[in-house]
């Protein structure tokens, strides 16, 4: 499929460009959601090292120096009951939850090399199809390819951040 902006370089705007953009980003996480997803785990089954289900989903989702309120929010759970998962979490050494030395009603949460191990674990992203997929890209642009999600994903981060202050 020819982009419009390829046909015609001259008349693409700024706009154009970024709907192209996201347009490639929505057609291209489709292909590797499928390529490399696995099997959701059913409530109740197994998932080791003591977690809850609530509690992997919790781990998944927790970003590097996150409030616990804007995870709670984000997630649709109470206070309570996500001081509760926090407190599991924490001992067993998958979290760290500080006060926050700026607002010092605030919990900040931030996964250990244990809990990201666990993440990667548990991760509807099959480690040994993600190796399979990298390995179809030429070595000397693996490096490329990851760094370019990890901004989509620090991007992502940061757009949270921005509505929870709004």
């Amino acid at each position: 499929m020819v982009r419009f902006d390829e046909r015609f370089p001259d008349v693409q705007t700024a706009d154009m460009k970024d709907l192209d953009l996201v347009r490639s980003i929505q057609m291209a996480y489709p292909k590797i959601w499928f390529a490399c997803h696995v099997e959701h785990r059913t409530r109740g089954q197994d998932r080791g090292k003591g977690l809850t289900d609530r509690e992997a989903g919790l781990l998944a989702h927790i970003s590097s120096g996150q409030h616990a309120s804007s995870l709670a929010k984000h997630l649709g759970i109470g206070k309570a009951a996500l001081s509760q998962h926090l407190k599991n979490l924490t001992s067993l050494g998958l979290i760290t939850a500080r006060y926050d030395p700026a607002d010092r009603r605030q919990k900040i949460v931030e996964l250990t090399d244990s809990g990201r191990s666990i993440v990667g674990e548990s991760s509807v992203l099959d480690t040994d199809r993600l190796r399979k997929l990298l390995e179809k890209i030429p070595e000397e642009k693996r490096d490329m390819a990851v760094a370019g999600l990890e901004l989509l994903a620090d991007a992502a981060s940061r757009m949270r951040v921005d509505k929870e202050n709004t």
